[in-house]
């Protein structure tokens, strides 16, 4: 289950959003589910460079 999840979020990272805000709404989760599933995984929210998860 958990390599589909992180398969799932990092498929839609791949996607262009402008905040993880809009990140959490395509994935239909809460941002602060989303953030805590990003750290859990070793994703980040931003670009190739390892930008922040934090932009809103």
């Amino acid at each position: 289950m958990e390599s589909f999840e992180r398969a799932l979020i990092a498929a839609e990272l791949a996607r262009p959003h402008s905040s993880v805000r809009s990140l959490a709404e395509a994935l239909g989760v809460p941002r602060k589910t989303l953030h805590d599933k990003l750290r859990k995984h070793g994703l980040t929210f931003g670009d190739s460079s390892g930008a922040s998860d934090d932009n809103d």
